[in-house]
């Protein structure tokens, strides 16, 4: 077993919480052949205890994971972390910015087709930078200005 404890940051970078992280990552032996066409590759089984102190209360919270990566902790470490950097970037963004939680789309096709419009629409809107505001205010910006609109639509492609 490969294990690699990861201290948080100093607390004021952490607004005013605490958390430190171990991570233990652990081979796994060879899988049953029924479970090797689910799990291909399956080689890493990673615990993840989190000990979090916000405002004097502490909770402890447990999380595994598989990989097919080599078991070792501080690769998977970061492979968690990262994880966390596309909710972070990405989803939180859709979410806050596009409001997708609201989307009341249910057909499969339609919310396949959504999803992949408000990507657009939120690459497009951190791609624009001369207005200095948040994703939700730039897109009601461009709602109500058809110049800006053209700024946004435009970005990233090049000037006839």
């Amino acid at each position: 077993m490969s294990e690699s404890p990861e201290p948080s940051t100093e607390p004021g970078q952490l607004h005013g919480r605490v958390e430190d992280r171990t991570f233990r990552a652990m081979a796994l032996p060879a899988l049953p052949p029924t479970t090797q066409v689910e799990w291909a590759d399956l080689a890493t089984v990673v615990q993840v205890d989190r000990v979090r102190t916000v405002k004097g209360a502490t909770t402890v919270e447990r999380q595994y994971f598989v990989s097919n990566l080599p078991p070792v902790a501080a690769t998977m470490a970061h492979a968690v972390r990262t994880h966390w950097g596309v909710e972070n970037q990405l989803h939180w963004c859709l979410d806050v910015g596009l409001d997708e939680d609201a989307c009341r789309v249910r057909d499969r096709n339609s919310a396949a087709n959504f999803a992949t419009i408000k990507r657009f629409v939120l690459a497009m809107l951190k791609r624009e930078t001369s207005v200095k505001r948040g994703l939700a205010a730039k897109r009601r910006l461009a709602g109500w200005d058809n110049a800006y609109l053209m700024k946004v639509l435009s970005c990233g492609t090049p000037e006839i």
